[in-house]
């Protein structure tokens, strides 16, 4: 196979249209990911007060005469959310009147700012944990559709799943506006999550798959991208449609215009022949030579048929990730460095609130302080090495989680800008670490193994918000335990071997024989 790359170029016209494509519909699909910061976006929220309040109220009144009926939550600086007291004016009651306010059932918000499912379905009080079950719903369909899409583009095609899955992103995406109530939305988010696995990480896998070696680190890391293009644009889209149900719709409708380019879309070389596709197969190179202006010699492509099809572990599936177990140390390793990054990820992203200032731009530069980590990791991969480049960044991103709850005693700048150095260092070794699990695994296994790290990764997305809470326990806790496990994990890496510029494993015999003869020869720290 790599014989055909060698010929073919390892990123020519052929490759760089074919990478064009994924993207476009990467990034389309990248949308829905971050989607919910703006979908349910909870907005200032009070009780309804009848003697003050009209039925087409919209607006938060402020007046003074609300403290006569809603009492003060201390906690929050402001009127209380869920409390109301049941009867006229409490402008003489004392202190001990608190115990009279009751739980109110009709709530008016402030949507001056923009509207959400918070507002639309009155998502607050004792139906607050309702939002954390939309989030978690939707990181479950993301697991899901790494999981078994990942598997199902093992075994019936890349090209496929991301056909299927792009088509049902775009229906998803649309009928998600016109929700009638929470359940028709959860369930369409949940779903809209498997598509979006579908789309980017058979994509990802489609990349490594058609590009040569001297390529696959900075078109590697170039697919992270899609993840800022989608930041950039939902602020922008976001900042002038304030109504939740316009905003789905206009989200959606980048992924409609980029549908015609699933058609120019071409399976993978490589699956193609450890499939037996050779007539398929010889249409590609055809294809790719006519595009590239070279010759590829039939002799190639008989060879790479012919090796690839003497090995018949080519119905691997996941439970070949645990057969092994070289390639089972290999995945809970891997697995366990996918959990850790990403918890941390968005533990960092989800703890923004002390920046201040615009609710927009707050967004905006969460995602936009990823993209030096991303160009600094291409440069790097490449002289440092995949394994090196994860480890140092995990271990310096642990010991900035570790510095945090000290700046805080600081003041907000520094607690800003160390917390902004740990989200650039594990944004850097989150995209580095979609490279070496591609390169670790062997193409029978990749995009399931690929699926099921990313399942693992949604794990630690979903569990985030859990860990942050432990704060109300002590302060420090929740940043202390992501930089030692950030610490241990990095350590724990260096048993595994580097893939710097050595061919893609195609079978699993390939993978085994890897990994025994490198396992004597664990990378060290840069």
């Amino acid at each position: 196979m790599e014989e055909i790359l060698n010929t073919l170029g390892h990123f020519g016209t052929y490759q760089k249209l074919q990478f064009f494509h994924v993207f476009l519909l990467s990034s389309c699909a990248s949308n829905h990911m971050f989607s919910s910061v703006f979908l349910e976006y909870e907005p200032e929220t009070r009780c309804y007060v009848p003697d003050i309040d009209d039925n087409s109220s919209t607006s938060l009144n402020s007046s003074v005469s609300l403290n006569d009926y809603i009492p003060w939550d201390d906690e929050t600086g402001k009127l209380s959310e869920c409390l109301v007291f049941p009867s006229a004016p409490a402008r003489d009651f004392d202190n001990a009147s608190l115990q009279m306010a009751v739980q109110c059932d009709t709530w008016v918000f402030d949507t001056s700012y923009r509207t959400s499912i918070i507002s639309q379905w009155s998502l607050v009080c004792d139906k607050a944990y309702l939002r954390a079950i939309a989030r978690g719903l939707f990181m479950t369909g993301v697991m899901l559709g790494a999981l078994v899409l990942g598997s199902v583009s093992d075994r019936y095609g890349r090209k496929k799943v991301i056909i299927v899955s792009a088509l049902a992103n775009a229906v998803l995406g649309i009928t998600l506006a016109f929700s009638l109530n929470y359940t028709m939305y959860v369930v369409l988010r949940l779903l809209l999550g498997v598509t979006c696995s579908g789309i980017y990480v058979t994509s990802f896998t489609l990349v490594l798959e058609f590009v040569g070696t001297t390529k696959r680190n900075s078109i590697g890391m170039a697919m992270s991208f899609p993840f800022t293009v989608a930041v950039v644009t939902l602020t922008g889209i976001a900042y002038f449609i304030p109504d939740w149900k316009y905003f789905q719709l206009a989200i959606s409708v980048p992924i409609i215009v980029c549908l015609p380019l699933m058609w120019f879309i071409e399976e993978s070389l490589r699956w193609l022949l450890l499939h037996q596709r050779t007539d398929t197969a010889r249409l590609v190179v055809q294809k790719a030579t006519r595009l590239n202006r070279v010759c590829v010699p039939e002799s190639c492509l008989t060879q790479a048929q012919r090796r690839l099809s003497s090995h018949r572990d080519d119905k691997a599936n996941f439970l070949d990730l645990m057969r092994l177990k070289c390639v089972r140390l290999l995945s809970f390793n891997l697995f366990l460095a996918w959990f850790i990054n990403s918890a941390i990820y968005y533990g960092i992203s989800l703890n923004t609130s002390g920046l201040g200032g615009s609710f927009y731009f707050n967004f905006l530069l969460v995602g936009l302080v990823e993209i030096p980590g991303f160009l600094l990791a291409m440069v790097l991969l490449e002289k440092c090495g995949r394994n090196k480049l994860i480890v140092t960044f995990m271990i310096v991103g642990g010991v900035a989680c570790f510095l945090v709850p000290y700046m805080l005693k600081v003041n907000t700048i520094a607690t800003v800008s160390i917390a902004m150095v740990g989200k650039f260092c594990i944004s850097t070794s989150f995209a580095a670490i979609y490279i070496y699990t591609g390169e670790l695994y062997p193409s029978v296994l990749r995009n399931t193994g690929l699926g099921a790290s990313v399942m693992f990764a949604r794990i630690g997305g979903v569990i985030a918000p859990f860990i942050m809470m432990t704060s109300s326990i002590l302060d420090a806790l929740p940043y202390i335990f992501f930089g030692v496990v950030a610490v241990v994990s990095a350590l724990l890496l260096l048993l595994l071997p580097e893939t710097k510029g050595r061919i893609l494993p195609d079978t699993m015999s390939d993978i085994e024989e890897f990994l025994l003869k490198t396992k004597r020869q664990p990378a060290s720290p840069v």
